[in-house]
């Protein structure tokens, strides 16, 4: 966006003429613009515009309340401090937050399940993850025996 900003600006400026606003044309002109401004001026890279999101941001009285609950979490349920740090934490809290931001205000007991559920969901991971790991022995012991 910067270097079509910066070709633009030298077309109408400088009277500099760029023919062909190809890739490798761009990047010529990049390197040899007299312009100040492309010199100094960064180009903000590809993933940080994609991965950029629009920050809503919480009172100071929400944050410290939040605080409070997250240490009774860690704290009453005797988890390790790091917890907080796991990612799949993390992406539980933010589906959270997204749940709320489209729904609304929902009680908990409305949305989460209990813990025989909870049980119930991860023995069937851990079943599907040795599945898994056992078609991959087999796999594995089927190249072997073709080589």
């Amino acid at each position: 966006m910067f270097l079509l900003f910066c070709v633009y600006y030298c077309e109408k400026k400088e009277g500099k003429k760029v023919v062909d606003f190809g890739t490798k044309n761009l990047m010529d002109h990049a390197t040899n613009c007299s312009s100040s401004d492309s010199k100094t001026r960064k180009q903000m890279a590809m993933t940080a515009f994609i991965n950029r999101q629009k920050k809503t941001l919480v009172s100071k009285s929400e944050q410290a309340k939040l605080r409070e609950n997250e240490a009774k979490f860690i704290g009453g349920c005797q988890l390790p401090f790091n917890v907080v740090d796991n990612e799949h934490f993390r992406t539980f809290c933010q589906n959270l937050i997204d749940k709320g931001a489209k729904y609304g205000s929902v009680g908990a007991s409305d949305v989460l399940v209990g813990r025989k559920s909870v049980r119930s969901d991860i023995l069937k991971m851990a079943n599907l993850v040795k599945m898994l790991s056992k078609a991959n022995c087999i796999n594995q012991w089927l190249r072997e025996l073709s080589q």
